[in-house]
């Protein structure tokens, strides 16, 4: 996997989140349609080409870019090694926004599915936030492999590409402290299990929401967001056989919060 800073500004998306202030209760019961989606972790589901461009669309939408997005240079990259292979880098482009903006912990959207030679092309909201390669069992731990990417710290408009050379699942982190923990994380080519299986999402729900009341509310609010439309259902059948549990509910939220904007 090769990776680079982008200095440049043109062609990138911009993206964004709901607000929810997760230290105070909910007031809102199982059938309510008024929910606020939490303003922490990621979110997404299995893309195809146009479930992707409307995440990003209603990204924009919502979180326009600030005034100096255009008209500020970006800071200039940190030193950083250099990972060599032979691929071309010809394929299509992905974009991920790193943190919509101030305070919202999320890449957006949480998966992408691509292809060799495709780039994640990161572009940074807000900061300080890092790109940081891990793997599934140790999601908030930075790779030590020969293939391992880091972006460092860094703010808003900073842009960092990582190319795609083969189509294993990506894990990736957000590696300033207690981020990765609140669900700031995000993956390329996550495993998927058949939906039925006790390891796919969509069979682990019904438990995971019975421990936890907010995240009973928020499963409660995305069924009524996305009844009848082509997001129910989404990331149902992603495998968590490999994730450790503590990150089970921040996958879940991460999967609700991109179904509920798909559908704005």
């Amino acid at each position: 996997m090769n990776y680079s800073p982008d200095n440049s500004n043109s062609g990138s998306n911009y993206g964004g989140s709901s607000s929810w202030d997760p230290s105070s209760s909910s007031n809102y019961g199982s059938g309510s349609s008024s929910y606020n989606m939490p303003q922490y972790g990621s979110g997404s589901s299995s893309w195809g080409s146009s479930g992707y461009n409307d995440c990003v669309q209603q990204c924009m939408a919502q979180y326009p870019p600030p005034p100096s997005y255009t008209a500020t240079p970006p800071p200039p990259p940190p030193p950083t090694s250099t990972y060599s292979s032979s691929s071309s880098g010809s394929g299509v482009t992905h974009t991920v926004i790193v943190a919509p903006t101030q305070g919202v912990l999320r890449f957006v959207p949480f998966t992408v599915n691509a292809s060799v030679g495709d780039t994640i092309h990161y572009v940074w909201g807000a900061g300080p936030h890092t790109v940081t390669k891990s793997s599934e069992l140790t999601i908030c731990n930075k790779s030590m492999d020969a293939s391992t990417f880091a972006s460092g710290p860094q703010n808003a408009t900073f842009q960092f590409d990582v190319q795609v050379n083969d189509t294993n699942p990506i894990f990736y982190y957000c590696g300033v402290a207690t981020h990765c923990e609140k669900g700031m994380f995000g993956i390329v080519n996550p495993p998927n299990a058949d939906p039925t299986s006790s390891t796919s999402l969509g069979s682990m729900m019904p438990s995971l929401c019975a421990n936890d009341t907010n995240l009973a509310n928020m499963w409660s609010y995305t069924k009524n967001m996305t009844a009848g439309t082509s997001a129910a259902g989404w990331g149902s059948s992603y495998d968590m056989s490999g994730m450790p549990s503590w990150a089970h509910g921040a996958f879940a939220e991460n999967i609700m919060y991109v179904s509920s904007l798909l559908v704005l």
